[in-house]
């Protein structure tokens, strides 16, 4: 007889792929959506962050904004990522562009607990959140989205 004795090991891995272009374009009222694929086989924590915590006019300085106009205006974020298995609700974050430019992660990072996400869809909409009469003209924001493993 012969017994053999058969094992090996799963490296962890997490990352994000399927990145939309560089920009994603909005304007004021309309919805913007975007996906990109998450693949953690692994728990694993998503965070984002907004470099100004909103949309900024590029073209303008904040000094030479006439009176009764906006050079800034904050969107809404909301992300769903499903994770891996039937009865596991998707991730999810609800936030302010205004909240993910503080730093303190009170909205923009979320765990995935205990659970994994094999190659999953996530599905991203933005929408600007304040009516303001704005002025013309270029405005854009960074967000960044990160995952990494607990």
């Amino acid at each position: 007889m012969l017994e053999l004795n058969v094992g090996g090991y799963v490296e962890q891995r997490c990352s994000i792929t399927s990145l939309p272009n560089d920009v994603v374009s909005f304007s004021p009222g309309e919805v913007s959506s975007f996906s990109f694929d998450v693949d953690c086989n692994a728990p694993f924590s998503l965070s984002l962050q907004s470099n100004h915590g909103g949309l900024k006019q590029t073209s303008i300085s904040a000094d030479r904004v006439p009176s009764g106009l906006a050079a800034f205006t904050t969107y809404l974020i909301d992300l769903s990522l499903p994770l891996t298995g039937s009865a596991v609700s998707p991730l999810t974050l609800n936030c302010s562009s205004r909240e993910l430019s503080t730093g303190d992660g009170y909205c923009g990072s979320v765990s995935s607990g205990s659970n994994i996400s094999i190659n999953s869809r996530a599905s991203v909409n933005l929408l600007p959140s304040e009516s303001q009469n704005l002025v013309a003209g270029h405005y854009e924001d960074t967000l960044i989205i990160e995952v990494s493993l607990h």
